[in-house]
Order: structure tokens, then sequence, then C-alpha cells
């Protein structure tokens, strides 16, 4: 395997490109647009001359709007559950292998110690359904196929992290749920996490995140702290009062633990977001 191809160019997507090109392997990055996840049926001629022997495709590319799936159901199932499915089949008719990104919201509410990935999901939004299909069917087109779940991602571009500290930066109190316990990922260690698994030859489905676990709102305290803003400033709210569309599990941090065998300890949460927020106040990160 000495190509890849990213599909996406999002938050994963660009630390994915600087991960292989840290590696020195030859990598070609094409956005969402140019590949049409919403129109399935296209997407072999669009991969063809993109895919050959050895090529590892990293599909980042999805609908991403949890809330606003719940409305648009057909299109996020079209975009995140039917193309992948397509895009293996795809990749493994030209000879390359499929590295395939899902979420913690495959799993619903019940779970009260880190969730192993052999554990049978249950999804309570149309975004964590539409992510499980899209595993059945890239595993289904391509049991050979890698499927890495990823949870909190934070990295180049608008995320969580970014938000409250730009939000605490002004002043603003930032209400934020505390009763949704899950595991942030930093968009480095996801990719550089990927890239081995990938190139280690490794199937089915296996989960990477920083080690910690908090609720939003403890993550927001921990923001405000690494960032010298005043921890009064976030001030903790229920879901049933932040009342999104979309419903959301209320424990569904990722169990790593076979991932740190395969690949040793990830880092801590508070030494990522903390390398982050330094990041932000250098202007090093867009």
């Amino acid at each position: 395997m000495e190509r890849a191809l990213v599909i996406g160019y999002g938050q994963l997507g660009r630390a994915l490109e600087g991960e292989l090109m840290g590696r020195r392997i030859s990598c070609l990055v094409v956005e969402r647009s140019a590949l049409e996840l919403a129109e399935p049926e296209r997407i072999p001629e669009r991969l063809a001359g993109l895919v050959g022997p050895g090529t590892v495709v990293f599909l980042t590319a999805a609908f991403t709007n949890v809330d606003r799936a719940e409305g648009e159901q057909r299109l996020a199932v079209r975009v995140n559950g039917v193309a992948p499915g397509v895009v293996a089949q795809a990749v493994a008719q030209a000879g390359g292998r499929l590295v395939f990104f899902s979420t913690d919201y495959v799993f619903g509410h019940g779970h009260r110690e880190p969730i192993p990935p052999e554990v049978d999901p249950s999804p309570l939004s149309v975004y964590g359904l539409s992510k499980l299909i899209g595993e059945l069917a890239a595993k289904a087109a391509d049991p050979g196929c890698l499927i890495i779940r990823l949870s909190g991602l934070f990295g180049a571009g608008k995320n969580f992290v970014r938000t409250v500290w730009e939000r605490l930066r002004a002043g603003e109190v930032v209400r934020i749920v505390d009763d949704q316990t899950t595991r942030l990922t930093s968009a480095r260690v996801a990719a550089w996490a990927s890239v081995e698994l990938a190139w280690r030859g490794r199937r089915g489905v296996w989960q990477v995140g920083l080690r910690g676990e908090r609720s939003w709102f403890g993550y927001g305290r921990l923001i405000a702290g690494l960032s010298g803003a005043d921890p009064e400033l976030v001030v903790p709210i229920t879901s049933r009062e932040l009342n999104r569309p979309a419903e959301r599990p209320n424990y569904s941090v990722l169990d790593i633990s076979r991932t740190e065998v395969e690949l040793g300890p990830f880092p801590r949460v508070e030494d990522e977001v903390g390398a982050y927020l330094r990041e932000l106040e250098s202007g090093a990160t867009g």
C-alpha cells in the first residue's frame, strides 16, 4: 500500500493529508463535491482512475449535521449509508481498500461503562442510524474494509472545542449539557491511528479516542481552565432544556482498549485539548 486517496477535506481530511505527507505516502485529496455521495449511482465512474491496486481510500466525507438529519432522512441515509457500500465495492474491485469513519452515535442509552466495538448498536437518531447502515454496507461490499469509530472530533475548522473557546474569549456565558458523557478525539490522533491501522492491514471495527471521559459540560469547564477563562461562564443544562431535534445517548464513551493494545496508549484529553488551544491562541490552526 503506497498510495492513498482521501475523500473529503474537513477536519479529519486535513489531518489525514498531513499524516500521509509526513510519512511520504503519495496522497490525493478530493472534496466531497467531486464525488457527490448523494448520487451513489455515479460514484463508480467518478472513482475510475483514482483508485488502483494497493490504494487506501479514506472516506471522511459525510452528512454530519446530526439535527438536520432528522428532517432530511433520505439524504442522510444516501450519503452516510448507501454511498459507503458503493465506494467499498468500487474500491475493492479496483484492488484497493476502504477506511470508513463512523461514530459513537451508533449506540443508544443504557451504557454506563466504555462500549466495546462488538456491542450491538442501537442508534437513537437518523444520523446514528445512517452511519450504522454505512458500516453494514461497507462490510457487506468488502469484508476486508477498515471501520473506525470516532467521537467528539476537533481539529482545523469548526468544532465544539473551538466554539466554546471563542465564546469564552468573548466573555459569553456558555450553556452546555451535563447529562451526555463522551470521549473527545483530536483529528491529529485520529489521523495517525487510522493510517497506522490501515498500513498494518487491520480490518473490521476499531475505536479511537483520547484518554479520559467527561460530560460536554465537563469538557467546557476543562476548556475554560486550560484557556484561563472564568469557569463560571460555563453553565450546566440538561438535554431536555436544550431540546434538540435529534436524541443523543446519555453515555457513548467508546472503549479504546483494543486499539491501545495494538497501537499503544493514546494521549490524555487534557494534553491534546491544551495543545489545540495553544494553536488557536497562536493562530496556527485554521
